[in-house]
């Protein structure tokens, strides 16, 4: 079973580097994305094939337990 990641915030370290590694990682995944911004967090989330999207921390938090 793969260890589950959530990537807080959604800008060019996320996407050039964190998402990327994630994805090449062996028994990691990233599981989630959270953004100020929850219309960003769901295009991010599009965009690299991540199943979960937040607006803020405490709602990512609440559920991902």
């Amino acid at each position: 079973m793969a260890l589950g990641w959530a990537i807080l915030g959604t800008g060019r370290f996320a996407a050039a580097r964190a998402a990327p590694a994630l994805m090449r990682a062996h028994d990691c995944k990233a599981a989630a994305v959270i953004s100020r911004d929850r219309r960003r967090a769901e295009e991010f989330a599009a965009a690299y094939g991540i199943s979960a999207a937040y607006g803020d921390l405490e709602a990512a938090l609440l559920t991902l337990r």
